[in-house]
């Protein structure tokens, strides 16, 4: 038999223990190639025996079979015992948390045996896993397993690492503190450290979660962020790498003011961490401001308001508006001002805006207000002249 796997790390198996042992397997076609899979057919749902076995519809076909192990178990190897020339010479072992998310575990070649066990890879814990055939024996048409057994892993359960921040391709400027942060578990002890490497090297360490380490005096250039996880029993993982940036950009610093030669940006309190985006921005602050006057350059003013074609929304409609959206037409939102911030020039032309629409509304009230006094005030008259008529009729009327 010859069996060809890639370049991992194998470990010792527990081959007294079957963990399929009494478990149902489930047959299972989907689409892991662009083959037409056949389902497998259940002649008994057992295994173990020459009448009790798995055995595919077409054998010419590509075929999958699954097997749901009903929890988490670190897999060392599967044994398979299949029919004397009915067996896979390729074939593909996939395992994940279900059905639905597999990972490549495996790949064999070259198979020329009906019986034997595939070593895995340690891949941490699997709820299932599936054995995707597409290859086979040339003296039958059809796949025929007779026996398959799964084997967990002796000893330790690696731990999992995986580096949270930075994020993978974020640019930081020189001189700029690195936060380094990393989440561990460990599915069947206790993660006793996390160590943090720049590039090869370590360059600190936390024994405690949330994993953290910074970074001071970052080099310009590219650097590969890792980390390592260690166990309680000695057993480490390595992390996926982050790669970072560190850029040189030219700061001026007089005090505590720095100015950018590039963007002419002037920082004061601080370098600020990501430069703008925008390069007409020319101020930074980190602090408040106390000035006794500011000038702002606007070049959209709300004189428009008071134009001829300028369009009133009515009381009706912006009482409407205010009650879905609890603030004025054409101001931001509370929720906008909290992410964004608020440009003062912006503003202050919305606040004018406002101001003369408010102004338009009191003029367009005042002038019904001024029809009002006027229809009472000839209703008045009519009523002094209906009064002092009745009054003369009344006079008549005595003297008679």
């Amino acid at each position: 038999m010859l069996l060809l796997f890639s370049a991992k790390i194998y470990s010792q198996c527990d081959t007294t223990t079957n963990l399929a042992a009494g478990l149902p397997q489930t047959a299972f076609f989907g689409s892991v190639t662009s083959d037409n899979l056949e389902p497998w057919r259940a002649f008994d749902t057992g295994a173990g025996s020459d009448t009790s076995h798995w055995g595919s519809t077409n054998g010419g076909q590509a075929q999958e079979i699954g097997f749901d192990l009903g929890r988490p178990v670190n897999v060392c190897s599967i044994y398979m015992r299949w029919g004397t020339n009915d067996y896979p010479t390729d074939f593909v072992v996939y395992g994940g948390a279900d059905f639905s998310s597999f990972k490549v575990i495996e790949v064999v070649n070259g198979n020329t045996s009906s019986t034997f066990t595939v070593p895995l890879p340690d891949s941490g814990s699997l709820n299932v896993f599936k054995i995707y055939v597409y290859a086979r024996h040339s003296g039958s048409s059809n796949y025929n397993l007779f026996d398959c057994k799964v084997y967990p892993r002796i000893g330790n359960v690696l731990p999992e690492v995986e580096i949270t921040t930075p994020a993978n391709g974020v640019s930081f400027l020189q001189g700029t503190n690195i936060d380094m942060t990393a989440s561990a578990s460990d599915t069947d002890g206790t993660v006793s450290k996390v160590e943090f490497y720049r590039d090869s090297v370590k360059i600190g360490q936390d024994t405690t979660a949330p994993y953290n380490f910074t970074w001071t005096g970052a080099s310009v250039g590219s650097h590969y962020l890792t980390a390592k996880a260690t166990d309680n029993l000695g057993g480490f993982t390595w992390s996926d790498t982050v790669h970072i940036t560190v850029t040189n950009v030219p700061w001026i610093i007089t005090g505590t003011t720095v100015k950018n030669a590039n963007t002419g940006l002037i920082a004061i309190g601080a370098v600020p961490l990501h430069l703008p985006s925008d390069t007409s921005i020319k101020l930074s602050v980190n602090g408040s401001i106390y000035t006794k006057k500011l000038t702002v350059t606007q070049l959209v003013w709300a004189d428009y308001v008071f134009g001829p074609d300028y369009h009133l929304r009515p009381i009706k409609e912006l009482a409407s508006f205010i009650s879905k959206n609890k603030h004025l037409p054409d101001m931001p939102s509370a929720t906008e001002v909290a992410a964004n911030g608020l440009s003062i020039g912006d503003n202050q032309a919305i606040l004018l805006k406002k101001v003369e629409e408010l102004t338009l509304y009191i003029i367009e009230q005042h002038k019904k207000q001024e029809a009002q006094q006027k229809m009472i005030e000839e209703q008045n008259k009519k009523m002094e002249l209906m009064k002092s008529e009745m009054e003369q009729l009344k006079k008549r009327h005595t003297k008679k």
